[in-house]
Parts: structure tokens; sequence; C-alpha cells
């Protein structure tokens, strides 16, 4: 195993878009592997193929970050990890003061601001579909104008080149 992935904290992402582009080289007990992303340290922001039961394989990145690159790609890592566990910390306290009103017997405001949220929802979700249905007549108008077009100019034409062969 490679000493420099390890190095730093240990860390590492999967995205959809590298798990379809990712389809690597084998590892050494011929197993398949997926396109990764290196998070640590020293490699932060490099791909590298790594195998699910064995782990790092290859990199498929040949150069490593350096310089100026290296050091925003470890503090914009920081700053999401910071941010995600704010997000974290900001959602238990919101489900604690909701716990909070509803042991109190204060289920109006809890429901009352999930149902307008659910009321904005439903209202966003209904004018979607009207938009979609609109949408939909108009192309079948559209599709009918067309074929009723071309109808009408091959009937032209067709009475055009008739009239002149006689």
């Amino acid at each position: 195993m490679d000493n420099s992935l390890t190095s730093g904290s240990s860390s590492s992402t999967t995205n959809k878009l590298d798990r379809v582009l990712g389809d690597g080289p084998m590892c050494h007990f011929s197993q398949g592997t997926k396109l990764t992303k290196s998070w640590t340290d020293a490699n932060p922001g490099r791909r590298f193929f790594r195998c699910e039961a064995h782990g790092f394989i290859s990199w498929a990145d040949r150069e490593e970050a350096s310089g100026w690159q290296k050091v925003s790609l470890i503090e914009a890592r920081d700053q999401i990890r910071r941010c995600n566990g704010e997000i974290s910390r900001l959602k238990a306290t919101i489900t604690e003061l909701n716990w909070g009103l509803f042991v109190a017997g204060d289920v109006s405001h809890t429901t009352s601001a999930v149902s307008q949220e659910g009321i904005d929802k439903e209202q966003e979700f209904n004018r979607l579909r009207e938009e979609s249905l609109k949408s939909t007549e108009r192309e079948k108008m559209y599709r009918q104008f067309l074929v009723l077009s071309w109808g009408g100019f091959f009937i032209v034409t067709a009475i055009i080149i008739t009239a002149m062969k006689h």
C-alpha cells in the first residue's frame, strides 16, 4: 500500500460520476476497482483506483497536487467539513426544539411549520403539473400543425405539377 495516501487525515470520496467512469484496473486479487478521490493532507483531490475489499490499488492522476492548489484544496475540504458539522448541529438543535414543543403540548408551532411547508410543496407540485400539461397540449398542437402544413405542401405541389403537365 502506498504510504502517501495514508498520511494526514484518512478520507476519500466516490461520487456518481466517478463510479460511472471508474472501472479501473483489477486489484492484486482480481477484483474490480472504482475511481475514488483522496482527501488526505498529502494528496487532496487526487484520484486513485480503490478495491472495495483491499483498498488502494494505483493512482489515476499522474501528478500530485502541489503549491497553492494543494493548500486551496485542503482549505476547501476543511471548510466543507466545518459546514457539514454545523449543519448537523443545527439539524439536531431543530429536532430537539421541535421535540421540546411537542412534549410541552405546543404542537401548533411544529405542525403549522410542517403543514405550511407541505402546502407550499403541494402548490409548487400542482403548478409544475399544470405547466407540464399545458406544455404537452402545446406540443400536440404544434405537431398537428406541422403534419397539416406538410400535407398541404404536398397537395399544393401535386396540383402544380399536375397543372404543368396539362
